[in-house]
């Protein structure tokens, strides 16, 4: 009961958060920046604590401040949470990147490779159960010791780049939207 109640807190109040930060034209620019640092706050900075809270060697003294089964779900969902955001924000800055390259072929290239590399990263993502850590459903991480540590980094890379690409294909296709609306307008 406990966890369902912090649970929807944390929901709404990066629902409402991302709202306002998402309308600069409406909050302007003080409320916008408190507002990022509040999604801040509330993602990375509550992932890092409640690692913290159940930390056996940095940081022991924090480890029973809450229940480790709150701490722990806690953690799971937010530390997902903030992997997918991070790979959003990075896929914002793909359009410099491309807007550098000169070459048609080579920007071809790139993304036909960074299709290929996202959908084998989301299908990675779904394939280790990543939305139900971010939904609050797993309460427990199931991780595969055996596999080599190259590979696991390369597949967390695969699924970062993943929500990096479909956060720069969805700004080109909302740039495209917008033109084409304030044309037809």
């Amino acid at each position: 009961m406990k966890m369902n109640i912090i649970k929807r807190i944390v929901d709404v109040a990066l629902m409402v958060t991302l709202l306002l930060l998402m309308a600069f034209q409406v909050t302007e620019q003080l409320a916008h920046e408190w507002l990022g640092i509040t999604m801040f706050v509330l993602t990375f900075v509550c992932t890092a604590l409640s690692g913290m809270m159940m930390s056996r060697f940095a940081t022991p003294f924090m480890n029973g401040i809450l229940p480790s089964s709150i701490v722990r779900q806690g953690h799971l969902a937010l530390s997902h949470w903030s992997f997918v955001l991070m790979g959003l924000h990075l896929g914002l800055h793909f359009g410099i990147v491309m807007s550098k390259l000169k070459n048609r072929t080579v920007k071809i290239i790139l993304g036909t490779v960074m299709t290929g590399i996202s959908v084998y990263g989301f299908y990675l993502f779904f394939k280790s159960d990543m939305l139900n850590y971010m939904l609050f459903k797993n309460p427990f991480a199931f991780l595969d010791y055996d596999k080599v540590w190259w590979l696991v980094l390369l597949e967390n890379l695969a699924m970062l780049l993943a929500w990096a690409f479909a956060a720069y294909l969805l700004s080109i296709f909302l740039r495209f939207f917008t033109k084409t609306y304030k044309k037809s307008r």
